[in-house]
């Protein structure tokens, strides 16, 4: 009976700890929540300041571990991407070598796909894989550096507020000529971790700050941004 009682009274203590850490995660929240939304609301949000034409763009925030995944269901035709340092190991890298890459979709009867990266594809039973390698797959190519003159970039604060429960980064996105460094649009966004047990991340769109869900006909502020400033050939409004 006494060991009953025992163990009783160090559940009920576990309980009471473990509340007692998640409300201290619901204040820490609120108090990020705050501090976060003041930040959005001071310069968080897409800024174009001319839309281009291009069929693709070259991808500095990458080093591309899976980075076709977001090729499938674009409405660009490549991406191109360098990873000059580290280390590409086999097990977790399709493109083995380090250097600069042009990533093409192509027809799947053309001859020219990356055996490792269409081996990703296949084993994948969702969309957009379903649909893209019924006729297409990738074709990876070696290329000395950039050949698009259009660039995404990324420049970071991370931890740019740390407090004791939680702390909030900055990123600022920018779309740019890489012959001019002409800027044609930016996108600034920051992230909210809460460090505490239950601990989130929120970020300027979240649905917490905006009231809105993020679905497919109302994007992420991210997602939109690339296709807002880069238009495609023939879609391009003058």
């Amino acid at each position: 009976m006494k060991n009953k009682c025992v163990s009783f009274l160090r559940s009920k203590k576990l309980i009471i700890l473990i509340l007692l850490l998640a409300c201290s995660g619901c204040d820490s929240e609120k108090v990020g929540l705050r501090e976060l939304k003041r930040l959005c609301e001071k310069d968080a949000g897409l800024t174009i300041n001319k839309t281009v034409e291009a069929d693709g763009y070259y991808d500095d925030t990458t080093l591309c571990h899976h980075c076709w995944h977001g090729l499938l269901n674009s409405p660009f035709k490549y991406i191109e991407f360098c990873d000059l340092e580290s280390e590409r190991h086999p097990l977790t890298n399709a493109i083995k070598e380090q250097g600069c890459y042009r990533l093409t979709k192509v027809s799947r009867d053309s001859g020219q796909c990356h055996v490792e990266i269409d081996e990703d594809i296949a084993k994948r039973v969702i969309e957009p894989f379903v649909s893209f390698k019924k006729e297409q797959c990738i074709r990876a190519e070696s290329i000395e550096k950039p050949t698009e003159g259009l660039g995404l970039f990324l420049n970071k604060d991370e931890g740019m507020v740390i407090e004791r429960d939680f702390s909030i980064s900055r990123y600022e996105y920018g779309i740019k000529s890489l012959d001019s460094n002409y800027e044609y649009g930016k996108f600034i966004n920051y992230s909210l971790v809460i460090k505490t047990v239950g601990g989130a991340q929120h970020v300027c769109d979240s649905s917490l700050l905006t009231g809105e869900r993020v679905t497919v006909k109302n994007p992420s502020l991210y997602k939109a941004f690339i296709k807002k400033v880069i238009v495609l050939n023939k879609e391009i409004l003058l």
